[in-house]
């Protein structure tokens, strides 16, 4: 199991330098020269994508095996990644990833019925209004892209997954952007990439999802 996660993991370390070459070629496209004014190099973050893929991969085989699961989680894992680090460089979600990956999971919930079609669009239906409340209550706290991906999160995780999801990255983003404040780094009218932290509650959600619902279960007393 160990050698095939290693060679799993190779595949996604190519997985990530096209990733790489797959966001510049986005942004060279999609953002005019004026707006290019990047906080990352995406040039630079190949040798690290390339490491997060591939330690991704590899993780994602030691917990699912040779499956279909696996398959598909990477997936959703190489869209996840490409998001989070288009978000840190241009603060930029774009519609070109959102929109084929809603495509993908409808079709997944289709045909393997995890989570179901039904199940699926409760939860991205309620990912995109959660956090669509949240932007006309706080303007500026969120962007239409933060939105967008929060209901792409919901379709993926389905209900209650969403729910784990969401709040972990409303608590990780809320804990780093208050050291951030503390630490001097911002202000509070910096911008903060929310994305990130979407995307890792999406990924503990999608991995971890059981466990933290039969945890919190045998806590409650349910």
């Amino acid at each position: 199991m160990t050698f095939t996660a290693g060679l799993y993991g190779l595949l996604g370390v190519g997985v990530g330098v096209l990733l790489s070459l797959a966001g510049r070629r986005l942004v060279h496209t999609h953002i005019t020269p004026h707006d290019r004014r990047a906080t990352l190099d995406l040039r630079r973050t190949t040798m690290w994508l390339a490491c997060a893929s591939g330690a991704g991969f590899a993780g994602l085989w030691l917990r699912y095996g040779p499956s279909l699961p696996t398959l598909i989680v990477s997936a959703y894992f190489s869209v996840f990644l490409l998001i989070l680090v288009l978000d840190l460089a241009y603060r930029w979600v774009p519609n070109m990833l959102l929109i084929p990956t809603t495509v993908f999971v409808l079709i997944v919930s289709t045909l393997t019925g995890q989570p179901s079609l039904l199940n699926s669009l409760a939860g991205g239906m309620t990912g995109f209004a959660w956090f669509y409340l949240i932007a006309i209550a706080y303007r500026g706290a969120l962007g239409a892209g933060d939105v967008k991906l929060a209901g792409v999160i919901g379709l993926i995780t389905g209900f209650p997954g969403v729910l784990t999801a969401l709040t972990i990255g409303i608590l990780t983003g809320g804990i780093v952007a208050a050291a951030l404040l503390l630490s001097g780094r911002v202000t509070r009218k910096s911008y903060i990439p929310y994305a990130p932290f979407l995307v890792a509650g999406a990924l503990v959600s999608l991995v971890f999802g059981t466990q933290i619902s039969e945890g919190f279960a045998s806590i409650s007393g349910l």
